[in-house]
């Protein structure tokens, strides 16, 4: 599982940007290019390309705190901070 995660995965990641938006747009401005995959290149572009990605707020797993915020920036302020309140499964349940 650790050689598919450090290795495998993100050469696959580089190849897959490499062919399907970098060498179109090369092909467009020279179409006489010769493509060369080099494998190490291919590796590391990867780890960095994943590293970017990771970086993205969306492709983040969702933490208890994340779930916390988001439902409390969403319910809180559209009734007041008193209208509501928070019950010992996490959830929020309205006061009568």
């Amino acid at each position: 599982m650790a050689f598919f995660l450090m290795f495998v995965i993100p050469t696959m990641i580089a190849l897959v940007m490499k062919m399907y938006v970098l060498l179109p747009i090369k092909f467009i401005y020279d179409p006489g290019v010769v493509v060369k995959v080099k494998s190490v290149d291919m590796w590391v572009l990867g780890l960095f390309y994943t590293k970017i990605i990771l970086l993205f707020p969306g492709f983040k797993a969702p933490q208890r705190m994340d779930e916390g915020v988001q439902r409390a920036s969403f319910v809180l302020p559209a009734n007041g901070w008193l209208a509501y309140r928070l019950t010992k499964t996490g959830g929020v349940v309205r006061t009568p």
